[in-house]
């Protein structure tokens, strides 16, 4: 079984943090409930948009890699989505960023994760630098999360173009930061994609989900922005 959390300093000596979003950031499955039932009630009420409904499952299954096919891009995720469902390329566009930007916002501060949040606050005053990495937009996340990231990178991106665990990214990413793996740590809820990219470059990281130990690790460092952290971990 691998590890959730590899960390080989204190958590306020790393000179960076990536940070995902979904998941990460705020609570994932509860937020998928919501929006379950919101999307369920929506499309019981109107059943001839269930052709559209279809369709959104199918682009978020192809975006999180849970079909065989070589999608290696957002591009591709349209291409053959809009083919299978016969939608031009605007309207499938509008329908994701409704349901899979713009209505889950308002349940994303409510189940924010609070204590990384705190955490991420005090270090970024502290001079750590934060970047957050999703292969969904971040921007009106960040916002709604009152979160002024130092960097903020997506999938979509030109320069990235790619998803997790691709380590084209993640190259990318050090790039722009300009430091090498070793100064920088990971946080993600999934080890499959945010430990994947992160052990494919050397880097450090820290999987929030099912693991007492990251959860610890962080409500020390929003006590104590960091100061009375644990030992390093490998």
């Amino acid at each position: 079984m691998t590890a959730q959390v590899q960390m080989r300093r204190r958590l306020p000596e790393y000179r960076a943090l990536v940070l995902d979003v979904d998941g990460t950031l705020y609570g994932g499955a509860v937020l998928r409930a919501a929006m379950a039932l919101e999307l369920a009630v929506f499309f019981l009420t109107h059943p001839w948009r269930l052709r559209e409904l279809r369709a959104l499952r199918y682009f978020r299954t192809l975006h999180n890699g849970g079909v065989s096919l070589e999608v290696s891009n957002e591009q591709a995720c349209y291409d053959f989505t809009a083919q299978r469902y016969h939608l031009i390329e605007a309207q499938l566009c509008s329908l994701v960023d409704t349901w899979l930007t713009q209505r889950p916002l308002k349940y994303v501060r409510l189940f924010r994760n609070r204590p990384l949040l705190k955490a991420v606050a005090r270090l970024q005053q502290q001079g750590t630098t934060i970047a957050l990495y999703s292969d969904y937009p971040t921007a009106q996340k960040a916002a709604t999360l009152d979160l002024d990231p130092d960097f903020q990178f997506c999938a979509a991106d030109p320069a990235i173009n790619c998803f997790k665990p691709d380590r084209r990214g993640m190259e990318h990413i050090l790039h722009m930061l300009g430091l090498p793996a070793t100064e920088v740590l990971m946080i993600g809820d999934c080890d499959e994609k945010d430990g994947a990219i992160a052990r494919a470059v050397g880097m450090d990281y820290l999987i929030t989900s099912k693991s007492r130990q990251a959860r610890g690790i962080l409500r020390t460092a929003a006590r104590a922005g960091g100061s009375d952290q644990e030992a390093p971990l490998s």
